[in-house]
Formats: structure tokens, sequence, C-alpha cells
């Protein structure tokens, strides 16, 4: 029988209390990033153990100008009054991106948090920053912010996740399989567990490499949770830059012209799913690369091989002989993979 019940691991909820403490000691707090990140639930925790007084408002209840969101605001701040000093407000805003940039609450609120109210503390949960003068604010140290990568899991707390959830320790290859597969992700992991738990003799490392096409549950969540509540365009843009290792606007240009500069200052504004790596080139997350790289294999498998020749060519006129010989090999253009292999060794051998 399947285990069901088991522990976030105690070393992430540490270490998360503790950025919440951090973060939350400025008038302003931003929590940022995509869905299953734990983001809501891992406030509503960190609330209640802590013992805080706390408002909790859905931005997207009120309407799109703010004036309501506002007055709501006003009213909770108005209402409060601490019986002593040691007493802190927290107001948790979420949805604040539905917001007007033309509203007069984005004014107000950056009014008030500049006038460094003693036992106020706001907290915005939202997939990107506010409308608000995030610069400035940091600046003058009001401002402080917990991202996707800072709610991931760690290497550590990874395996300890897994350890929790399979009732044994896995060994060095299988806790490296799992955490690169899902990239700490904690809405991934607790899909890949559930299969685990029911496939007792899966081998990880092969369930890893595997996850998308082996664990259905995995693609239905990010289709109804991510790529559908997209629009067609950042669909398209999506589904053809996951043949990328980087996202390069130099060879995304050249791929196609459908795919707008705009599209990827969204996507890496945003952090949707992407890291920074070398020189601040984005990178997407291991397993939403490997969905929107099988979406697009099962949705238009006859372009898959014009894709990664066409990559070759690219990456072989801009002298990135790597890149183009792995696309060249996975487009089956053999003889143009022999050329620049030709070229690799031209390149190293001394």
């Amino acid at each position: 029988m399947a285990q069901t019940n088991f522990e976030i691991p105690e070393t992430y909820k540490k270490r998360l209390y503790e950025k919440l403490d951090h973060i939350t000691a400025k008038p302003l707090a931003g929590v940022f990033s995509e869905v299953g990140f734990n983001k809501t639930g891992i406030i509503k925790e960190w609330l209640k153990e802590r013992g805080h007084c706390h408002v909790l408002i859905d931005a997207t209840k009120y309407d799109s100008d703010g004036a309501r969101l506002s007055g709501k605001l006003r009213k909770h701040i108005g209402l409060f009054h601490p019986e002593d000093s040691a007493m802190h407000l927290y107001i948790v805003i979420s949805g604040y991106a539905t917001i007007d940039g033309s509203s007069v609450i984005h004014d107000e609120l950056s009014s008030l948090v500049e006038s460094n109210p003693e036992n106020l503390h706001i907290i915005i949960l939202d997939r990107t920053a506010p409308l608000l003068p995030i610069t400035r604010l940091k600046a003058h140290n009001l401002y402080r912010q917990l991202d996707a990568q800072g709610l991931a899991y760690t290497k550590e707390e990874t395996e300890l996740y897994f350890q929790n959830g399979l009732g044994r320790t896995p060994d060095a290859n299988e806790s490296r399989a799992l955490h690169e597969a899902t990239s700490g992700w904690p809405a991934i992991c607790r899909l890949v567990i559930e299969y685990l738990q029911t496939h007792p003799e899966s081998n990880i490392p092969l369930v890893a490499s595997r996850m998308i096409s082996l664990i259905p549950d995995i693609s239905e969540y990010l289709d109804n949770e991510v790529f559908y509540k997209e629009s067609e365009e950042m669909q398209n843009f999506l589904l053809k830059t996951s043949f990328l290792t980087n996202l390069d606007e130099g060879i995304i240009g050249d791929l196609s012209e459908e795919l707008e500069p705009a599209l990827l200052k969204q996507v890496t504004h945003q952090r949707y799913y992407t890291v920074p790596g070398e020189e601040n080139v984005y990178t997407y997350l291991n397993v939403f690369r490997a969905y929107l790289y099988h979406k697009y294999s099962i949705s238009r498998p006859s372009e898959v091989p014009d894709m990664h020749c066409m990559l070759a060519e690219l990456y072989n006129h801009r002298r990135s002989f790597t890149d183009a010989f792995g696309h060249a090999v996975a487009g089956n253009d053999y003889f143009l993979a022999q050329h620049i292999f030709e070229k690799i060794n031209d390149r190293y051998d001394p």
C-alpha cells in the first residue's frame, strides 16, 4: 500500500521561516513565483506558527482600478490599535498584478511604505513584482523579496523530501537525478513522489529522465495551471524555445520572426520557470523545458528534426560547435554532424 502521509522537511520550513522573518522586517516584502512553489501555503503556516496578527486580501476580488482595495487597506490599518509596541499587523495581498497600472493605489501604497510605519508590514504575493518604485524602496532599505529560487527545495531538502516519502534514503545517484529533474519545484516533487509510492519497483533515475512521459499528472498539471492560461502567441514562443539550452536573444531572433523579443523579455522579467545563468542568460527549469519539448514533439512531430537542423546551422554559423553538433545529431543530419565534429577536432586537437 502506498504511503500518503509524510512531512515536508523541517529544514525547509526552518529556512523559509527565517527568510520570511528577514524580508518582513521591512515595511514591504514581496514573495514572487509561478504556481506550484507553495508561496501561499508557506506564508499562511508562517503567520500561524509565528502568531502574527494578519489580514489576507485577494486583490482579484476588487475592481481593477484599485479604489475598493485602497479603501479596504485604509480600513484595516485604521482598525489596528496595538495594545503594546510589540504588536505588528501583517497585511498579505495576493493577485496585486490585476490592479490597473494607472491606479492611485500604487502611489498610496508607495507613500505608506516610505513613511516607514513601525508596526505595519505589507506582503505582496504574486507572479511578478508589483507596479511600485521597487528600486527606490530597495535603496531606502524599505523592501525585500523572496523568489522561486528561494522557495524551491535545495538539493539536500529534495533528498529529505523523497526520503520521507519513500521511507528510505535515496542513494547519491537517485538524489542527483531527482533534484536535477524536478529543480526542487515543490508541486512537481509532490507528483513524482505519488508516482513512486504507487510504483515502488521503479528505477528512480529512469523515472527522473523520462518523468514527463511516465507521469501524466505532471503534464496535466502544467497544461491546466500554466500553459493553457497563456496567449497563443506565448504558447508558440514557449514551445519553440524549448529546443534551446539557453534563452539566447540572438538565436531566438534568428530562429523565427514570430518570436518577438518582447516575449523573451516577458519570460525572463517574470522569471517564468527560468533561472539566470552565465552573463545573465536565462534557461528554463529542467522539468518545464522537458514538458514543453515533449508537448512540441507530440503536437508537431514532423517539425522536430527540421527545428534541430535549423538550430545546428545557426549555432554552427556562430561557431558554437558543441551546441551545433548536438542539434545536428538530434535532427538526424549526420553529414552535418560529422562536418561540425571535424571543426571541433580542429579547434581542440593540440
